[in-house]
């Protein structure tokens, strides 16, 4: 065994590649590791990259048809509970003041931790006016888009048509291939001499 600062001194330890100065940086006293920076960026493992390429990159090189690459973010927790935050994935950027703030996150929950009767609950949230909002919500007996009730609209594309299904959050009605619904239900016009209904309209 090969031991760098046995004696846990506040020294770090530095390995330079052809162009840059802390290729490797161990930062002794805060302990953390970073790879390309010596600046703390909040992580016990802190990367920089300075250009617009891949700044991580899981490889797997198995032929067999079994999945890989693959990255597990576990909660080693020894009494889990309803509720448990699982992990999160942030993105992170500055707002015009300067300061950084996530302006979009997804996380996992436990829903139940009961052995054999396991559930799981999922969330994406972006921000919205400057609150984190949820947009997804996937748990054990339903899948809830808008769970904050805020006022925005959902809308299904077809292959022709924008609003093949809209919700129009601020009016709280439903069109089916319109994009101005006028009532609680709305289908358009059929073209003339189309056969069928001319329209539907329920309240």
């Amino acid at each position: 065994e090969i031991c760098f600062n046995e004696d846990s001194a506040d020294i770090d330890f530095r390995v330079e590649s052809n162009g840059n100065a802390n290729m490797l940086f161990v930062d002794g006293g805060n302990n953390h590791v970073n790879f390309g920076t010596a600046t703390d960026y909040g992580g016990v493992v802190n990367i920089e990259s300075t250009d617009n390429t891949s700044t991580l990159v899981l490889a797997c090189t198995d032929a067999d048809g079994s999945v890989g690459p693959r990255m597990d973010l576990e909660r080693d927790s020894s009494s889990p509970a309803a509720d448990d935050t699982l992990g999160q994935i942030r993105w992170l950027g500055k707002d015009s003041g300067g300061a950084s703030l996530s302006y979009a996150h997804m996380a996992t929950y436990i829903e139940d931790p009961t052995d054999g009767a396991e559930d799981g609950k999922f969330e994406i949230d972006t921000r919205i006016g400057g609150v984190s909002r949820s947009r997804l919500l996937i748990h054990s007996t339903a899948t809830v888009f808008n769970q904050d009730g805020q006022n925005v609209d959902f809308r299904v594309e077809s292959d022709a048509n924008a609003h093949a299904i809209y919700l129009d959050a601020s009016t709280d009605k439903l069109g089916i291939g319109v994009s101005s619904p006028i009532a609680r239900l709305s289908l358009p016009a059929q073209a003339t001499g189309d056969s069928g209904i001319a329209r539907i309209a329920i309240e």
